[in-house]
C-alpha cells in the first residue's frame, strides 16, 4: 500500500505543472508494471507505464499533446536544478536509446523527452524484450536491472489508453465546413 501511495504522489507531482486537482486511474497491473491514466481538472490528461520497486521508480508516459517522457525516480536522490544526466537503456542487450535527462520540481527525479520515434522505439523492445539496463552515463549511479516480465501485456493496455483515453486536438469530423483552413 505504502509503495502505490508513494507512486501515486510521484505520478500526480511529475505531472502536473502547477497545483490542481488530479484523478489518477489505475487501468492494469501485470507482475510489477501499472498502467494509468491521468487527468487534471484543467482537463490535461496522459497515460502511462511504471514500475515503483526498492525505491526506484521508472516511468514512461504520454500526454493529450502527444509529448513522450521518462521519469526516473531514487529515494535519497537529491539532483539540484540544472544538473543534466545522460541515461541509456539497453534491452537484451542492445542498445535502445541514449537521452538526455534533467532534474523535475521533485529532487528524487529525473525526466527525459523522447521525439515520437524514440518513444516507438523503446516502447517496441520494451514490450518484447526481456531484461533491460538503466546506464547512467553521467555521475556515479550504478546500472539499474529492470526485469521486462509482463512488459507485453502491459504495453497492450497502455496503447489502448493512447487510443481510447487522450483525445486528439480536433477529431478529424469535428469541423464544420469551412469552419477551418489549413492555411
Amino acid at each position: 500500500m505504502m509503495r502505490w501511495l508513494t507512486a501515486l504522489v510521484l505520478l500526480a507531482g511529475a505531472f502536473l505543472a502547477r497545483p490542481a486537482a488530479a484523478e489518477i486511474t489505475e487501468l492494469a497491473k501485470v507482475g510489477p508494471w501499472d498502467a494509468f491514466h491521468v487527468i487534471n481538472d484543467d482537463g490535461h490528461s496522459l497515460c502511462g507505464i511504471s514500475q515503483f520497486n526498492n525505491g526506484l521508480g521508472f516511468l514512461i508516459k504520454v500526454d493529450n499533446e502527444r509529448q513522450a517522457f521518462i521519469h526516473l525516480s531514487k529515494e535519497g536522490w537529491a539532483v539540484p536544478a540544472g544538473a543534466r544526466v545522460r541515461v541509456g537503456f539497453v534491452v537484451d542487450g542492445r542498445p535502445v536509446l541514449d537521452l538526455p535527462f534533467l532534474p523535475t520540481d521533485h529532487p528524487t527525479m529525473i525526466e527525459g523527452n523522447l521525439v515520437p520515434e524514440q518513444a516507438a522505439g523503446l516502447i517496441d523492445r520494451f514490450s518484447l524484450g526481456g531484461h533491460m539496463q538503466v546506464r547512467f552515463l553521467t555521475g556515479n549511479e550504478g546500472f539499474w536491472d529492470v526485469p521486462l516480465e509482463g512488459t507485453y501485456r502491459i504495453t497492450q493496455h497502455f496503447l489502448r489508453c493512447l487510443a481510447e483515453r487522450l483525445h486528439p486536438r480536433q477529431p478529424f469530423d469535428a469541423a464544420l465546413p469551412g469552419s477551418s483552413q489549413p492555411f
